[in-house]
């Protein structure tokens, strides 16, 4: 009877034991269909941030496929840049033209001067320069005058000597009564120069120059008698110098003129021959 009662309580202790941890725990929650859905478009962005490992193999095997097309085509642009050059004819460039040494006793261009011819031209311009307005022009300077005068004078046809030492006197006397400028004086000195060596230059040209000696005495207010005899004398000498040209140059031959060949006679008529 004790075995039964004892087995009874065991069995009713035993029951007790598993209702108490029942009662107890608390029933799980289900997660909400929403909670599930942020979730998984979480995940879905997260494996969409981080790339997978098989991409990040397939790019790092597609940059030397890459490499290798830059290249071939790097090489296929030097063959057509090659090409290209071989195709084009290059221009050779023309040889530099060697000046020509110019040969002996051939004339000079017209204006140009020689060393002597400068040297002589730039004493004439000292000379007038050193006659001042109002100063006694003394013998010594007319002669040094008239020295540079024939001095530039250097053509094969020199002027008459007697003329020359006449523009000098002149040409001093004009400079003292007027108020002529050092640029003036060196005009007068070419103007000068240029009428001693007219023998082959066209008189219209050398009457312009004497025309411009003219202006320069009459704007600086030298007198008329000056002016009058400067311009003779001038003109004297180019004159003088044509004459000399004229003279020293042979005249012109004219060709003779052809004479028809004689023909032969005509034959006699027909009658005239019995």
């Amino acid at each position: 009877m004790k075995t039964l009662m004892a087995a009874g309580l065991a069995f009713a202790l035993m029951a007790c034991v598993a209702a108490v941890p029942a009662a107890t725990t608390p029933p799980r929650k289900t997660p909400a269909p929403a909670a599930s859905g942020k979730s998984s478009s979480g995940s879905k962005s997260a494996s969409a941030k981080k790339p997978s490992s098989s991409s990040k193999s397939r790019s790092t095997k597609s940059t030397p496929s890459s490499s290798r097309k830059g290249g071939s085509g790097s090489t296929t642009g030097k063959k057509a840049a090659s090409s290209d050059d071989t195709a084009k004819p290059r221009k050779t460039p023309a040889p530099e033209a060697t000046p020509r040494p110019t040969p002996a006793g051939t004339p000079r261009a017209a204006g140009a001067m020689t060393e002597t011819q400068q040297q002589n031209l730039a004493a004439l311009k000292n000379d007038l320069a050193a006659i001042k307005q109002g100063s006694q022009v003394t013998a010594e300077q007319k002669t040094q005058l008239k020295s540079s005068l024939m001095a530039v004078a250097d053509g094969a046809i020199k002027p008459d000597a007697a003329l020359v030492n006449s523009l000098a006197g002149d040409l001093s006397d004009a400079l003292t009564d007027s108020n002529i400028t050092a640029r003036e004086k060196a005009q007068i000195a070419s103007d000068s120069q240029k009428v001693l060596n007219s023998a082959n230059v066209p008189m219209g040209e050398v009457n312009a120059v004497i025309e411009n000696t003219k202006t320069i005495l009459q704007s600086s207010g030298a007198t008329q008698e000056d002016i009058q005899r400067v311009v003779g004398d001038l003109q004297a000498i180019a004159v003088e110098m044509k004459n000399r040209a004229s003279s020293v140059s042979p005249p012109a031959q004219t060709p003779a003129a052809r004479t028809a060949p004689a023909r032969p006679p005509l034959p006699a008529p027909l009658g005239a021959r019995r």
